[in-house]
């Protein structure tokens, strides 16, 4: 597979997580665990009720909350080091390109929880952006280094092995 493949592959992944995100943070009331259960998706034909996800015991619902806004900027984080390891602008200046895609992955947590202030519902939280941004640079960092093994075993400068 080459690395321009992956790129599209990184840049559809980055709008989609973008989208999620954004109808997670925008929705009158945020997911919880267990909220939606698998049986009761259109098609699923199992019958009963499927298991429950649940947090860990004794956990709090604003611990709980912090932790999905961590794992949903560390999944855009990660998405964000596929396309950093795969583009030309990083070859060209990785410097600049990485505190680019940075800067870019800070502004928009910032510009998703202030959209919250719109949202009846909900309001914008300095503890969400700091998890926001603290799951985003550990997507990447971790994200980063997963590509960078998996990387150079699959992909050639010059194309596919």
């Amino acid at each position: 597979m080459s690395a321009h493949v992956l790129n599209r592959i990184s840049l559809a992944a980055l709008v989609l997580l973008a989208v999620v995100i954004l109808y997670i943070t925008l929705a009158p009331e945020p997911p919880h665990w267990g909220s939606v259960m698998p049986s009761e998706f259109p098609g699923n034909t199992a019958g009963g009720r499927a298991p429950q996800l649940a947090p860990p015991p004794g956990w709090t619902p604003e611990e709980e909350e912090s932790v999905g806004h961590a794992l949903m900027f560390a999944a855009l984080g990660a998405a964000s080091a596929l396309w950093y390891a795969t583009s030309g602008a990083a070859r060209r200046s990785p410097q600049r390109t990485l505190l680019m895609t940075m800067v870019a992955l800070w502004l928009f947590a910032g510009i998703s929880e202030a959209l919250q202030a719109f949202t009846p519902t909900r309001a914008p939280e300095l503890l969400d952006l700091a998890f926001d941004v603290f799951g985003a640079f550990l997507g990447f960092l971790g994200g980063g280094l997963a590509w960078r093994l998996l990387l150079t075993r699959i992909v050639r400068p010059g194309g596919p092995r």
